[in-house]
């Protein structure tokens, strides 16, 4: 009942800088709502925020510091108050690293994953992001893997303390651990930085800590202006072709549900279907390549080895979301 309150409680719906008419107007000719425009203009400055995130003075707190302010206005300014939800939830996953270390990871799962389902049942997030009015639950779902991730790896540094028995952990979980709770400085950065909210990817806590430090794979960082760009007109292409066969050709979902296409032969129908299908795809695979050319820009993205490791060449494909 507390968690039910705490949502509607937050009234997701207010926002500081409502939009203009200018940005109706502008939405409409795209055939987009007011929030997905902000929500592609959010995304578009994530770019040049990560461009600047890579060549910030090697200065921990400040890259810290930059990081949540960042994070946090690419994310309010399209999903209003709706933000605040994140930090109800992880407010409460920090205080379960503080107050009980040993079982924080079991009770992040627990909170975060229900306080994501009831936000999402309280939002009527699927009619709504079908309606195109977006809400804060999709960044939310990224922030419940964040949330989780830390946690798990804290308490799986603070168990191995206590029975110093490594053969509990499997090598990965052993390679992450967190042996010392992250500040609440470094907590937040992590998850708020470089608009990673908007889409993902989630990433561990310890590889994060290392690239903001310039540690390990992160020491040198070659110049990673041209991959991240092909990855952003492979972003536009996917992009562009959805609105292409949406707006212009009008196949849309709504489309394959109507009478006109009920009405054609099967082999049209198949087609028509197939069509539909692989445009609206491409709708998230371009959201999610945007996200994978935000972090190249960063520099995080960057793999000394590439995919099969070794001390031979690199790829930028460490955080990869889309094939």
């Amino acid at each position: 009942k507390i968690i039910v309150s705490i949502i509607m409680w937050v009234d997701v719906s207010h926002h500081l800088f409502p939009p203009t008419a200018g940005e109706v107007g502008l939405a409409s000719s795209l055939g987009f709502t007011w929030t997905m425009l902000r929500f592609t203009v959010a995304f578009l400055l994530s770019i040049p925020t990560a461009m600047v995130f890579r060549v910030l003075p090697n200065v921990p707190t400040l890259r810290h510091i930059y990081a949540i302010v960042t994070g946090f206005c690419l994310l309010y300014y399209p999903f209003g108050a709706g933000v605040l939800h994140l930090f109800v939830s992880s407010a409460v996953v920090y205080g379960c690293m503080l107050l009980s270390p040993r079982n924080c990871g079991s009770l992040a799962w627990v909170f975060s994953m229900g306080y994501l389902i009831l936000n999402h049942v309280n939002q009527a997030s699927g009619l709504s992001w079908k309606e195109g009015n977006l809400d804060f639950t999709g960044a939310q779902m990224v922030a419940t893997l964040k949330l989780i991730s830390v946690a798990v790896c804290y308490q799986d540094g603070h168990r191995l303390a206590v029975s110093k028995s490594v053969s509990k952990l499997h090598p990965y979980a052993m390679s992450k651990r967190l042996d010392v709770r992250p500040t609440v400085l470094e907590f937040y950065s992590y998850l708020l930085s470089i608009g990673s909210l908007l889409s993902g990817p989630c990433y561990e806590f310890k590889d994060y800590i290392a690239y903001i430090h310039r540690r390990g794979d992160w020491k040198s960082i070659p110049n990673p202006l041209v991959p991240g760009t092909l990855k952003f007109i492979k972003a536009v292409f996917c992009v562009g072709l959805w609105m292409y066969v949406y707006n212009h050709l009008g196949f849309d979902v709504d489309f394959i549900e109507g009478a006109a296409w009920q009405g054609l032969p099967i082999v049209p129908r198949v087609l028509l279907l197939w069509v539909t299908v692989v445009a609206y795809r491409m709708k998230y695979y371009g959201v999610w390549t945007f996200s994978e050319s935000m972090m190249i820009f960063s520099g995080f993205g960057y793999r000394p080895g590439g995919e099969e490791g070794g001390d031979k060449g690199f790829d930028w494909e460490r955080y990869g979301v889309s094939n």
